[in-house]
């Protein structure tokens, strides 16, 4: 879809007062280009998630479900207990293997296979299928069947982009992979996501990559076990692990690498680190046949496995805990060494969704973070550019509870940092140039549409 601009420029420039419910939408006015749009599928009623996934792959009713529409999105409104197998796919699945664009939305909901069923993973996504999952657990998949052995506990991926945000997997068993297990082609990202407690009989307790990669971003790798190698993650031939101020800590491994297994004895893998945490991994925090690692700065670990990275760490709390937000995390203890140790690492939030400090922290967690402000306690978001060539942005909150906290305005792109005093946080600044100019609300994020305020003059300096 494609979308212009014109009339919210237009209409932003004859009303600066904006508030929460009378934004102008960047992109309310939309032009078709031909692509179809995409179908929102509620699990509700008669509407089952086997069916909503059919229906999308299809794009057509199924069960209870209406039918899908080019890249669907699958909302679910509760917990979704698996009982029997779905199709034997590779192994046998719970769910239909997803073969279109499919993203759940799970809304802290909990997908997971009954104690009681036979086994089976729960998801198998491949080529020319993609799946995101965001807010939901995935538990207690057991796999048993799929390359390596049974293979991806909770999500088997085959040549098909696989994306977890805000989640949990934990519970699950795999021979390779006890949670994840990814196949060739476009690999995996997982954001602001713990993979825990998962277990492999071989290799990858949480996480395992064949011939492909997966990228790990403010996510936590906790508690995972393998018999052989790689108690939190294993990559083989040509692959690659790529960590963003994850952390990686309490794994373990029988054999080699209770961290990281990294390698092959045909092709080398690779590891990039940056802002992470190793830490506390039974078998070594790094390994592998042919471990090559690229640190790119403010890593820490607790032994020497993991070559280039200062075997420094201190105040890393061993407990997963609920520490605020979506998932389970390990909280930094006061003067740790990853506090302010990743410097800027690009990232405004940590794990839990907490504001990180210019100087970010190593890890996952930010040490003395507070949570963003909600968007149910912004009341109004205004801006103009008077008479003079001042651009001015007001923020209203609902109450006074949130007096000599702050809030970012945005102008064109410059974020500027501002207390709220008792209800309200005010900005002004000269404009640079008559025309347009773009005012948003950064922080808290995503609560407000942008603002585009025309200038008529360029005030005097």
């Amino acid at each position: 879809m494609e979308t212009e601009p014109t009339m919210c420029a237009e209409t932003a420039a004859s009303s600066w007062w904006r508030s929460r419910a009378g934004w102008c939408l960047l992109g309310i006015v939309l032009i078709a280009t031909g692509l179809a749009p995409a179908a929102e599928i509620v699990v509700e009623g008669g509407c089952t998630l086997p069916d909503a996934i059919t229906a999308a792959n299809n794009d057509a009713p199924a069960g209870g479900c209406p039918a899908g529409s080019g890249a669907d999105v699958i909302q679910l409104t509760g917990d979704v207990v698996l009982t029997s197998v779905d199709n034997n796919e590779v192994g046998d699945n719970g769910l239909p293997v997803v073969t279109t664009d499919i993203t759940i939305v799970g809304g802290g909901s909990t997908i997971e296979r009954d104690a009681a069923a036979p086994a089976f993973r729960i998801f198998r996504a491949h080529f020319p299928g993609s799946l995101a999952l965001t807010n939901v657990t995935v538990a207690n998949g057991l796999a048993n069947g799929g390359g390596y052995g049974p293979a991806g506990g909770a999500v088997s991926i085959e040549q098909a982009p696989l994306t977890i945000t805000d989640s949990t997997l934990s519970g699950n068993s795999a021979s390779t992979g006890g949670a994840v297990y990814v196949s060739g082609g476009f690999g995996a990202t997982l954001v602001n996501t713990t993979v825990s407690g998962n277990s492999a009989g071989l290799m990858g307790g949480g996480l395992a990559v064949i011939m492909g990669d997966i990228s790990l971003v403010n996510s936590t790798v906790s508690g995972n076990s393998a018999a052989n190698w790689g108690g939190g993650m294993t990559t083989l031939y040509v692959s690659s692990i790529t960590l963003t101020n994850t952390t990686v800590t309490g794994n373990s491994a029988g054999n080699d690498a209770g961290g990281i297994y990294n390698g092959g004895v045909f092709a080398t893998g690779f590891v990039y680190l940056s802002g992470s945490i190793l830490a506390n991994n039974a078998g070594g925090n790094c390994g592998g046949y042919t471990f090559q690692i690229e640190d790119q700065g403010g890593n820490l670990a607790d032994d020497t496995s993991c070559p280039a990275v200062p075997a420094t760490l201190t105040g890393l709390d061993p407990v997963l805990a609920d520490n605020g937000g979506p998932t389970l995390t390990h909280a930094l203890l006061p003067a740790s060494s990853a506090i302010d140790n990743a410097g800027a690492c690009g990232l405004p939030f940590d794990q839990r969704g907490f504001v990180r400090d210019a100087a970010c922290d190593s890890g996952s967690f930010e040490f003395g973070a507070v949570p963003p402000i909600p968007c149910a306690d912004v009341d109004e978001f205004q801006a103009r550019c008077n008479p003079a060539g001042t651009i001015q942005a007001r923020v209203k909150m609902t109450d006074r509870s949130h007096s000599g906290e702050t809030v970012t305005i945005g102008l064109d792109g410059t974020p500027n940092e501002r207390k709220i005093f008792g209800s309200v946080a005010s900005f002004q600044q000269p404009a640079a140039g008559i025309g347009p100019h773009t005012v948003s609300l950064d922080d808290p994020p995503g609560c407000v549409a942008p603002v585009v305020v025309n200038c008529p003059v360029t005030p005097d300096r």
